[in-house]
């Protein structure tokens, strides 16, 4: 299977797995591409390109938020990878040539030990983290979909249990 297949594929088990009464989830999932430098970086004079696949799970129930999955080369210069996403993911990324990244948004700055016992990456933003599954884009394509669906659905869980929190309540989101 391709990148795309499998990430779109995951999103889809993932809203089953979620909202099992669901009909054609496929239509939560789109296609999206990052070209932000402050977000993904530049390399060459350029500005470095995050694409993949998007679920706003807000759309189906307005307690949730958008999942994530995107395919990234690793062509950034590892001060400037720290500089972009702190020293965990950077750390977790040093020896991928190319890497996919599942991952949910505004998680507060105080939950980076809690997202690493959970067993995903902290990526550092400017005022909060996003937690992530960051894994080698070989490894992604041979695992199946359900498989990276049920990890998805720990990750948007742990995003549900800490959003909960008194100083983190849920913001409505969109899908870019």
């Amino acid at each position: 299977m391709t990148f795309d297949a499998t990430a779109k594929a995951t999103l889809n088990q993932l809203i089953m797995m979620l909202f099992p009464a669901q009909a054609a989830p496929e239509r939560f999932i789109i296609e999206h591409i990052w070209r932000d430098r402050r977000y993904v970086g530049e390399y060459d004079d350029k500005v470095a390109v995050w694409r993949g696949w998007s679920a706003n799970l807000h759309h189906i129930d307005p307690a949730y938020r958008t999942v994530f999955i995107d395919a990234v080369p690793n062509r950034l210069a590892p001060s400037q990878r720290e500089k972009l996403f702190g020293a965990s993911f950077a750390n977790a990324i040093a020896e991928l040539d190319h890497f996919v990244v599942a991952f949910v948004l505004d998680f507060p700055k105080d939950a980076h030990d809690t997202i690493l016992a959970e067993g995903f990456m902290p990526r550092v933003m400017s005022r909060v983290l996003h937690a992530c599954i960051v894994v080698d884009a070989e490894k992604f394509l041979t695992q199946s979909a359900r498989h990276w669906a049920t990890e998805t659905a720990r990750l948007v869980h742990l995003q549900q249990r800490l959003s909960n929190r008194a100083d983190n309540p849920p913001r409505k989101t969109s899908n870019r």
